[in-house]
């Protein structure tokens, strides 16, 4: 068998033993044969043999084991054997595949290299337990990222919303799961980006959304006027904005009533008029 026609069997065709016409025997002589382009070809592989894939995860190639790593039907217990891998890219990769598990990302949680960690704290399957980890982790950037994910704990939350860098509590202000009062704490801080992102969370109370719609900063305002949470008392009051950015975001929401509506589509701004025509909840007769 020729290369070309080699790599296009594990390209185009499934290779499960049941329905290839090698078995996982020679297919596995084969792969260990071949040079590295058709190793690569049945790493990346999705329908490839769990046995295949086992063995490539023990390949000399650096580039080989990642692919593994990668292939989104790698089992949990290829990954395993992945996890201590000398190349931290084959680390970082792992913490990304939808097949990872709990076990696996609590060690590559402690890892020495820190783009590993990162990716760890930015996996959906990552547990709150595992998160609360990396609320001290000397890279703000993972610091973010736990404060970006939806699995992140209350007590994780109210941690970085006091971190040192504006990025890390931004994130804080976004996440759907940080209380309100954490909010209110935030919308107070000096940096106008975790205001905005306070404004725009679905979470902020009433309360706290009428203090924002207040704000000295239009474009707090204007996130505030975005939120599909924000009442109709707010939206009146800011459909009389100085501004008409802010004007054009009550005329986007799909929560502006009809009467707004109607008087922003008389608004002396065309931006604003042609939003508050298009939205859905307004009807004019021509």
């Amino acid at each position: 068998m020729i290369l070309k026609e080699f790599i296009s069997l594990f390209l185009e065709n499934d290779v499960k033993d049941e329905k290839s016409s090698l078995s996982k025997k020679e297919l596995i002589d084969l792969v260990r044969n071949e040079n590295w382009k058709v190793r690569y070809a049945a790493a990346k592989n999705t329908k490839v043999a769990k046995e295949i894939l086992e063995f490539l995860a023990k390949d000399e190639d650096s580039t080989i084991r990642q692919a593994v790593a990668n292939n989104i039907n790698t089992p949990e217990e290829v990954l395993k054997l992945l996890i201590n891998d000398e190349y931290s890219l084959v680390r970082e990769t792992i913490a990304k595949n939808r097949n990872v598990s709990k076990d696996i990302l609590k060690v590559l949680s402690k890892d020495k290299n820190s783009c590993v960690r990162l990716s760890t704290a930015k996996s959906r399957k990552v547990t709150k337990e595992i998160l609360s980890l990396f609320v001290k982790d000397k890279s703000w950037n993972i610091r973010r990222a736990t404060a970006n994910n939806k699995n992140a704990s209350e007590n994780t939350l109210r941690i970085l919303a006091k971190d040192e860098y504006s990025y890390v509590k931004q994130a804080v202000a976004k996440n759907l799961n940080t209380p309100n009062d954490v909010l209110k704490e935030l919308s107070q801080d000096k940096s106008f980006w975790i205001k905005k992102a306070v404004a725009k969370n679905s979470n902020a109370s009433e309360n706290l959304l009428n203090v924002l719609s207040k704000d000295e900063d239009w474009e707090v305002r204007k996130s505030t006027a975005e939120n599909l949470s924000v009442s109709k008392k707010v939206l009146e009051f800011l459909s009389k904005d100085e501004y008409w950015e802010v004007r054009e975001s009550v005329a986007q929401n799909l929560k502006s009533p009809k009467e707004i509506l109607v008087l922003l589509s008389k608004d002396k701004k065309q931006e604003v008029r042609e939003f508050a025509v298009q939205n859905s909840n307004i009807s004019i007769k021509k």
